[in-house]
Order: structure tokens, then C-alpha cells, then sequence
């Protein structure tokens, strides 16, 4: 049997020059972003035929900061496609858009730039044609539309690299082109990948800042989790003897540092470690507290936390024990 893509054939053709670029990312520990994507969107904008590149996750994302770049928000339309894959209409619907579908043209299989203008309403906010299989689309009837309309047009160039279009690439005629660099696709890399090409600053800009939104809301739900499966006044694995209780400040719980302190004083003595959740344990190593403090850094698979140790939890008021925690939290 023939594979429809065989990926080993691809790798074994190119692996000295894949494994020098992997291993040089290994020693560089150039893991998140780095020099290498850096070099990777100078080259593709080139390539592209425009002047801005921003690499993203997947191809989905780029269509949907994208969209987001563009003012693309909820009651608003978006025109395309149905013959494409479902990351196009998924990516409008993400952005809190309506898909408005035109039909294809029948010889290429893409955007029927006769039927797009009757698609039209004062609620379209972008067209989206998709070029498909590597065939473009018929741009210039298209773009001529929007032009004069005054309407974005956002290339899905996810099944297009390379290809051209009247001399020009694909991604580079529209206000925005999208790309993914899902392993199977016409440019594929070893996971998921995706990109934003544009020759406008402006909307290049907006898909970096949405994107690091996007992170930090990623970072907050995952604390939220974490600090959910533990929730303030919880029992953690004990260490050397003592038992270990997690307190935070409400933070998805509901639950008050006050409040966890009362139910703990209500059972009387306790050797304890008392702890609150931090980022990371580099970021447990750094605190500093004073001598006669006993801190110590509890880590589970999914928490990190500062602990301050007790023999009579009893002894200490509440101010004292929020004050040492809240030094812990803020390091």
C-alpha cells in the first residue's frame, strides 16, 4: 500500500539538516518562541511576498486572530466558503461571527466571485476566500468586490503555500493571509504550527497582542484548575510527618484564607505545613524569608506551593499566618 503522506520519507530525505536545526534548539533551550521562530517569520514574510509574519499555534488560530485583527466580533458576518475544512467556518464562529456560505465555482472548486457580491449585507465585516488543494482562488474579481465595497478580505492559505496567483503568493494579496503547518499539510512541521503573513503593521500588532491574551488567559484557567483540585483547607500529601494544607485567598474556590484558618483552629493541635500556591518552583527558591521562619517548598504533580511549618498552629494568629502567606503569594 501507498501512503497518502509518508512522513518518514519526507524526514529521512531532509534528516541531517532537521536533526542539526532540532538539536540546535535543544542546546539553545530555546523552547517557547526564541531566535528561531524569530528567524522563521523574517524568512516566511519574504517568502510570502509580504513584510510582517506572526507565528501561532495552529492554522485554526491564525484564521482567528485574524478575524480578531480585522474588527471581526459578534453580530458581524463573515463570507465564505462551504467546500473547506471546518477550521475556516469554526474560526468565524470563534471570533462570535455568523458564516454567510457562497458557493464554489465548479472548474477549481473555490470562491465563485459571481455569486459573492449578491452574499453581501451592511453586516459583512470580511470575505474570506479559501485557496484549496493549492489552487488559488480567482482573487482579482474578488479583491475588486471588496475594494470597492470597503470590506478586509483574510486568504485562508492554509492548503497553499507556494502557490501563485497572477505572480503573486498566496496569503500576500489580501489584507491578512493564514496559513497552518499542520504536519500533513503542503509545509508541515513536527506538531502543530500556523501563521499570520501581512504587508499592514497595524493588524500584525493587534494578532501579537491577542495572542499574548490569549496565553495569560490560558496561564489563569490553568492556576484556576490547580488551585480548584485543591481547594483552601484541603489535605496534601504529607511531608516528614506533617500534614499539609493548602490556603489561598478565594482564588476558584470560593473559600477565604480567614475561613480555611478557622476550620483548621477547630481541630485542635496540629503539626502542620501551611502553604500557598505559587507559579513555579524557580519561583519558590527565590523567597527569602526571615531565619527564624521555617519555609519549606511543597511540590506535586500539579501544584507548587510555600509552606510554613507548625508545631501548634494554635499559637498564631491569623494576621500573623495571612502575612507570611501573602509574602509567599506575592513572591
Amino acid at each position: 500500500m501507498i501512503p497518502f503522506v509518508d512522513l518518514q520519507a519526507q524526514y529521512r530525505a531532509l534528516k541531517p539538516e532537521i536533526d542539526a536545526a532540532v538539536l540546535k534548539v535543544l542546546d539553545q533551550a530555546a523552547f517557547i518562541l526564541g531566535p528561531a521562530v524569530a528567524a522563521f517569520e523574517k524568512d516566511f514574510a519574504a517568502f510570502c511576498g509580504t513584510t510582517e509574519a506572526v507565528g501561532v499555534n495552529s492554522g485554526t488560530s491564525a484564521l482567528h486572530l485574524a478575524l480578531l485583527a480585522a474588527g471581526v466580533g459578534p453580530a458581524d458576518e463573515v463570507i465564505t466558503v462551504p467546500y473547506t475544512f471546518v477550521a475556516t467556518v469554526a474560526a468565524i464562529e470563534y471570533a462570535g461571527a455568523k458564516p454567510v456560505l457562497v458557493d464554489v465555482e465548479p472548474d477549481y472548486w473555490t470562491m465563485d466571485p459571481a455569486k459573492l457580491e449578491a452574499a453581501i449585507t451592511p453586516r459583512t465585516k470580511a470575505i474570506m476566500p479559501v485557496h484549496l488543494y493549492g489552487q488559488p482562488a480567482d482573487m482579482d474579481p474578488i479583491l475588486e468586490i471588496a475594494r470597492r465595497r470597503g470590506i478586509p478580505v483574510i486568504e485562508d492559505a492554509a492548503q497553499a503555500h507556494a502557490s501563485e496567483y497572477k505572480g503573486r503568493r498566496c496569503g500576500s494579496m489580501g489584507l491578512l493571509g493564514c496559513f497552518s503547518f499542520y504536519p500533513g499539510k503542503n509545509l508541515g512541521a513536527y506538531g502543530e504550527g500556523g501563521a499570520v503573513v501581512t504587508s499592514d503593521l497595524l493588524p500584525a500588532l493587534r494578532i501579537t497582542e491577542a495572542e499574548f491574551d490569549r496565553m495569560v488567559a490560558r496561564e489563569r484557567v490553568e492556576l484556576e484548575r490547580r488551585v480548584e483540585r485543591y481547594r483552601a483547607g484541603r489535605v496534601l500529601p504529607s511531608v516528614h510527618g506533617r500534614d499539609v494544607v493548602l490556603v489561598d485567598d478565594g482564588l476558584a474556590t470560593g473559600v477565604t484564607a480567614e475561613a480555611a484558618l478557622r476550620a483548621l483552629r477547630a481541630e485542635g493541635p496540629r503539626r502542620l505545613v501551611l502553604a500557598v500556591p505559587v507559579s513555579s518552583p524557580d519561583t519558590a527558591a527565590r523567597l527569602q524569608p526571615p531565619a527564624d521562619e521555617v519555609v519549606t517548598v511543597v511540590s506535586t504533580r500539579d501544584l507548587v506551593a510555600v509552606g510554613v511549618w507548625y508545631e501548634d498552629f494554635r499559637q498564631t494568629t491569623d494576621e500573623e499566618v495571612i502575612a507570611l502567606l501573602g509574602r509567599g503569594a506575592r513572591g
